[in-house]
C-alpha cells in the first residue's frame, strides 16, 4: 500500500494552473475590447503578468507535489552544479566585451538556466535515511 501512495501522481495544481491560465488569457481576449485601449493595455499587462505567475506558480506546485523525496540526493546535487555552471556561463557570456553573438546566447543560457534553478531548488531530495532503507531492501532481495 506505501508503494502505491509514493507513485500516485497529484494532479490537482495542474488543473488549478490551467483553470487560472484559460480564465486570465479569456480577460486578456475580451475585456481590451469593451474599454478604451489605454485601460485594455492595463488589463493585456495584468492578465499576462497573472498567468505567468500563478500558472507558472501551480505547474511548479504540481512538478514538487510529483517529485520530492524521489531524487537521490547524489542526483540532485549533481544537477544542481550543472544549473550553477550554466548560472555562471551565462553571466560571463552576458558581460564579455568581444562579440554581441556571444551576448545573445549568453542571455538564453542565463534566462534557462535561471529558471532550472528555480524550478530544481524546489524539489526536495530523498531524505538520508529513505536511501538507507532502499539500499537495505536492495540487500535483502539479493
Amino acid at each position: 500500500m506505501e508503494q502505491n501512495s509514493s507513485k500516485r501522481i497529484v494532479v490537482r495544481p495542474l488543473i488549478i494552473s490551467i483553470a487560472f491560465v484559460a480564465f486570465f488569457q479569456i480577460l486578456n481576449r475580451v475585456v481590451p475590447t469593451m474599454v478604451n485601449p489605454t485601460i485594455g493595455d492595463i488589463v493585456r499587462f495584468i492578465t499576462n503578468f497573472a498567468t505567468i505567475l500563478l500558472g507558472g506558480a501551480f505547474f511548479l506546485a504540481f512538478v514538487a507535489a510529483n517529485v520530492n523525496g524521489k531524487i537521490p540526493r547524489k542526483l540532485h546535487s549533481r544537477v544542481e552544479l550543472v544549473i550553477i555552471f550554466f548560472l555562471v556561463v551565462g553571466i560571463i557570456s552576458m558581460f564579455q566585451p568581444v562579440s554581441v553573438e556571444i551576448y545573445g546566447i549568453g542571455f538564453n543560457v542565463l534566462m534557462f538556466a535561471l529558471l532550472a534553478f528555480l524550478v530544481w531548488s524546489h524539489l526536495a531530495p530523498k531524505m538520508p535515511s529513505e536511501e538507507e532503507e532502499e539500499a537495505a531492501k536492495a540487500e535483502r532481495s539479493l
